[in-house]
C-alpha cells in the first residue's frame, strides 16, 4: 500500500515535470507568418465548406495575399480583418453589388 502511494507520488511529478516541459516547449515555437483556409477554419472552430459559403469570414472575402494553390494570407491580414466584427464584414459584403462581388473575388 505505502509502495503504491510512493510510485503514485513519483508518476505524478513526472507527469507534471513532463507538461511544464510542454508549454515551455510550446512558448519556443515560431508564430505563423501566413494562414491557409485550413488554419483560418481552425481558428474560427468551423468547416471549411462554412468558409466558402460565408466569404466575409475569409480575409479579403477570399482574396489570397499569396497564391492560389493553396491560398494563403499573411498574418497581418489575417489579423487586421477579423478585428473587424464579423456582422460588420458581412455588412460590407451584403452592401456590394454583384459587380463589386466579382472584383473582389477576382
Amino acid at each position: 500500500m505505502l509502495y503504491n502511494h510512493i510510485m503514485d507520488n513519483i508518476l505524478e511529478s513526472k507527469i507534471d515535470a513532463q507538461k511544464a516541459e510542454i508549454v515551455s516547449l510550446r512558448a519556443t515555437l515560431p508564430v505563423k507568418d501566413t494562414y491557409t483556409i485550413a488554419d483560418i477554419a481552425r481558428k474560427l472552430g468551423v468547416a471549411q465548406s462554412t468558409l466558402y459559403q460565408k466569404c466575409w469570414n475569409l480575409p479579403n472575402f477570399g482574396k489570397p495575399n499569396i497564391g492560389y494553390n493553396p491560398r494563403r494570407w499573411l498574418r497581418a491580414t489575417v489579423d487586421a480583418w477579423f478585428s473587424t466584427p464579423e456582422a460588420d464584414r458581412r455588412e460590407a459584403w451584403e452592401s456590394m453589388s454583384e459587380e463589386q462581388k466579382r472584383k473582389a473575388l477576382t
